[in-house]
């Protein structure tokens, strides 16, 4: 169906949909927290909307590090590393949400599903960082948490945003006004990403604490297993 004729009939659509009526690639809303770079506004599925949903993580389970007012940094930060690398999308989420919708229904939907699932998985991670607790020792720490709470809470809110149906655009300025408004803020969430990296490398050079627990391969294969 051509954007022209979804406006003419005055159907609801979500933005994937005129995404895909507009064979624009899904990485054009991408930006997130694994590479610090932005290769999901953010950061992270397969051929079937089943498998999509069951390769992503769940949202009603999680890890319970041991972390109190009286923690040194580097148990903090261990604490942090094992909830990002627990909550962040996996590989496949990220290929999903960043490859060409190529006016496929499937691919279409298999994105929704994703999309969903990581906005449910931001969600509880920005509640689980922002009832974290902080050592009184350390105050630029509790506001890097803060911020990164509110990061995630607001690319999970982009990603609803990015699904949720909506009422279909009445002219094609309109239509070049919503996506440029989700562009924007992707934009912004991905230059958000970039500064907290620069925070997250420059606290931990602080405190002495090892560099992010998530990118390394040895760290992720026993977090893994632990969770089984």
């Amino acid at each position: 169906m051509k954007a022209q004729d979804n406006i003419k009939k005055g159907a609801t659509a979500s933005l994937a949909l005129v995404l895909l009526m507009l064979s624009l690639p899904c990485a054009t809303f991408a930006a997130a927290p694994d590479n610090k770079q932005g290769d999901y506004f953010g950061r992270s599925t397969n051929s079937s909307t089943s498998s999509s949903s069951n390769n992503s993580k769940p949202v009603n389970e999680g890890p319970h590090p041991l972390v109190s007012q009286t923690s040194t940094p580097e148990q903090w930060f261990e604490a942090f590393d094992e909830y990002i690398s627990y909550y962040r999308p996996s590989e496949t989420d990220k290929y999903v949400i960043n490859r060409s919708m190529n006016q496929e229904s499937e691919r279409v939907q298999q994105f929704c599903v994703t999309a969903g699932h990581i906005a449910k998985n931001y969600k509880l991670l920005a509640t689980k960082l922002a009832t974290m607790p902080v050592p009184a020792s350390m105050p630029e720490v509790k506001t890097f948490k803060n911020l990164y709470s509110s990061w995630f809470e607001d690319s999970a809110t982009l990603y609803n945003d990015m699904i949720r149906p909506r009422p279909a655009a009445r002219t094609k300025e309109e239509l070049e006004s919503m996506l440029k408004e989700v562009t924007d803020r992707s934009e912004s969430l991905k230059n958000s990403s970039a500064q907290l990296s620069d925070m997250d490398t420059k606290l931990r050079q602080k405190y002495s604490v090892h560099p992010p627990r998530y990118d390394d391969a040895l760290f992720q294969y026993y977090n893994k297993n632990k969770q089984h």
